[in-house]
């Protein structure tokens, strides 16, 4: 998972470091912690295979917010110039945040991978019985 997310965060424009990968591990953690808790998945599990995307978006979402909290985020370090503002996917319509200040696309960026794939995490949802 970490290899996808530092692939993803260089096609975001953020230049992956050595110093980025304790950060990375915690994120990862913590995503794969939430992933787990909300689908009922065991603790000593993968995760499944069709979640690895939806991982890897917020795992990336999680590092971007907390390297922008502790204000080691940069504006510059990301290009910014074509988020994405809304997608519509019945007649597919897609409109790119043209007013938006370079903060406020970051932080609607952040925020959009940060929750990532909500329909996919309820589809592998699984029943939990009480003892």
């Amino acid at each position: 998972m970490i290899k996808l997310a530092k692939t993803r965060l260089e096609a975001l424009g953020y230049a992956v470091s050595d110093a980025d990968n304790g950060l990375l591990e915690i994120c990862r953690r913590r995503v794969e912690s939430t992933v787990r808790n909300l689908c009922n998945l065991p603790g000593d599990g993968d995760i499944p295979g069709g979640l690895s995307e939806v991982v890897t978006d917020r795992i990336c979402g999680e590092f971007l917010f907390a390297k922008r909290a502790a204000g080691k985020l940069e504006l510059g370090e990301l290009e910014l110039s074509a988020a994405v503002k809304q997608i519509v996917e019945g007649d597919v319509s897609v409109s790119f945040a043209d007013g938006d200040s370079d903060a406020a696309r970051l932080d609607k960026l952040i925020g959009r991978l940060m929750s990532s794939g909500e329909r996919e995490l309820v589809r592998f949802r699984r029943i939990r019985w009480s003892k």
